[in-house]
Parts: C-alpha cells; structure tokens; sequence
C-alpha cells in the first residue's frame, strides 16, 4: 500500500539527522499517526488514488504522498494542542512543547521532501501550492480559536469559511497535489481540488454530527463550542432557548444527563437535520465535481467510495 510505503520513505529520510535521537522520535510520530489517524481514515489515501486515476506511475506518488503525510500530521498535532485536546499517550508520550516542535519539524521538511523528485517545474509548483495551502490552514485556524464575535447567520457563515479553510484545504491539497503527477489539463485539475475541498467540508460536517449524537461522547458540549448543531442552534433558537442551551452547554461535557437534554433541544431546534441536509447537498456537490475529471469505471468508483456516507444517529 502506498500510504505505507510513504511512511517508511519518510522514516528513513536522509533529513532526520542524529540529534538526540532525532530520527527515532519521528518514526515513533509516523507510527503513532498510523495507528491513530490514517488506519482508521480511508482519505487518507486521496492524495494516492487522485494521482493513479490521473494517469501517474506509482513510484511518482510516494514523494508528493509523504509530503501531504507530513502536513496531515503537523496540522493534527498543531490542532490538538490549540484546542486543548492533545493526549500525550496518543503520540509515543511526547509532552505538548514536544508535538510542537515536531509539527514545525514536519512542515520544515515538506520542501526537502518534494525536491526529491526530478521534474524541477513541478517540485516548484507543488511547493507553492503546498505552502498556500498550509497558510491557508493556518488563516482558519486564527478564525476558529478567535472565538468570533457573529451571531445568526454570520455565525453560521463562519462555520463553513473555517471548515473550508481548514480540512477543505487540505483535503483539496491532496487532491490536486495527486492528480498534477499525471499533468491533466487545469479545467481537470480544477474539478480535483474541488472534490477535495468539498469532501474535507463534508468530512468535517459528518465528524460534528458523529460527535453530537454518540451517546457518551461529549467532547464537543463545552461553552465556546463551534460545531455545526451548536452553532446553527444558536442561530436558529429564541432569547429562552438560547438562555437554556448556553445553560446546557457549561454541564453537558461533563453530565451525561444534561448532555441528552442538550441533544433533546438541538434536535428540537432541527439541528440534526439541518446538518444531515447539509451532509446530502455535499455529497451531492462533490460527486458533481468528481464526475467533472471525466474519470470512469474503476477509477471514478474508487473516489466514489471515498465521499462519507452518514447513518442517521
């Protein structure tokens, strides 16, 4: 599998030089990120079906590949520890100074990893559009942790320019990094990182409602919450029921009770199908966008597979 071929090529990088052990700490964080984050994550392999359905060789994919691996990994890292919710036994016990610098490590290396291909036009044009991305990723980041001061609409407007600058762009990244191997034309191209962004969107919607609606998760009831149900809760609710969600939210991360009740006013407030309407317009839009590479038969259904499908919860 190509994704693990990646992961031992970056492993073994000649750039990982002997630093207090150095190179051991970063196959200890690809191992970790292997378990935890892409074993359980079928995008992950995006960046590698969108280069073979392009038309690239398999040995063209591993460098661009681990690149997105590494951007993958900083920005969960990054993302843990701003929002608080980094678990040291997750990442071979690496303490929260630690995930930072190996997250800085990880996007200092990008470029080293890309320069190993041998067309030096595209190694410029995957490194900028690499770079782009990761500011871009950090531009929705400084959104989502500035809390925000909308309201209504505003808020809900919010949501999704954060959610598309966030896993959208990287998702679209990995997209149109994988598809540019195989030098389509730029409509083609287009139509890729538009899969992309819109499936990172969609990605993002279905983890909020996942987290909303399993019983005994409660991780995204917290005061300042901006997941999708609360947000458009907010939005949508009267002065009453916004005095009673906000009163919800400082007990249901840590009461189960008060969590279902929560859940009671949101599905009241038709939160629940709000998302799951959004859910199906980006499914729709993204299979829109998919079938706009011209792709067929395996390739096509290959993507196909990889838009999130829900069950209603």
């Amino acid at each position: 599998m190509l994704v693990d071929k990646a992961l031992r090529w970056l492993a073994d990088l000649p750039a990982w030089e002997d630093y207090a052990g150095w190179p051991a700490v970063m196959r200890d964080t690809f191992d970790c990120a292997n378990q935890n984050l892409f074993e359980a994550q079928s995008l992950v392999h995006l960046c590698s079906h969108c280069a073979i359905s392009a038309g690239a060789a398999s040995e063209q994919v591993i460098p661009v590949l681990a690149a997105w691996l590494l951007l993958y990994v900083a920005a969960e890292l990054f993302d843990a520890v701003e929002d608080d919710e980094f678990e040291s036994q997750d990442w071979a016990g690496l303490s929260q100074a630690e995930a930072l610098n190996v997250a800085s490590a990880c996007l200092a290396a990008i470029p080293l990893v890309l320069m190993e291909m041998e067309d030096a036009q595209l190694c410029l044009d995957l490194i900028a559009q690499f770079h782009q991305a990761a500011l871009t990723m950090a531009m929705g980041q400084h959104v989502d942790l500035s809390g925000g001061k909308e309201e209504g609409e505003d808020a809900v407007a919010r949501y999704w320019r954060v959610a598309a600058a966030k896993s959208g762009a990287l998702f679209a990244l990995a997209c149109w990094a994988g598809a540019r191997l195989g030098n389509p034309a730029a409509e083609v191209l287009s139509a890729y990182a538009d899969f992309g962004r819109i499936l990172g969107q969609l990605l993002q919607v279905c983890d909020d409602y996942k987290d909303a609606y399993t019983p005994g998760n409660l991780s995204d009831f917290r005061p300042g919450q901006a997941s999708l149900p609360v947000v458009y809760g907010r939005t949508v609710a009267g002065p009453v029921e916004i005095e009673r969600l906000e009163a919800l939210l400082t007990q249901a991360a840590v009461d189960e009770q008060a969590a279902s009740q929560l859940r009671e006013l949101l599905d009241d407030l038709g939160c629940k199908y709000y998302q799951l309407l959004q859910i199906e317009i980006l499914g729709q839009q993204a299979e829109s966008a998919l079938r706009r590479t011209l792709l067929t038969g395996s390739h096509l259904d290959r993507l196909l597979c990889l838009i999130p499908r829900i069950v209603i919860l």
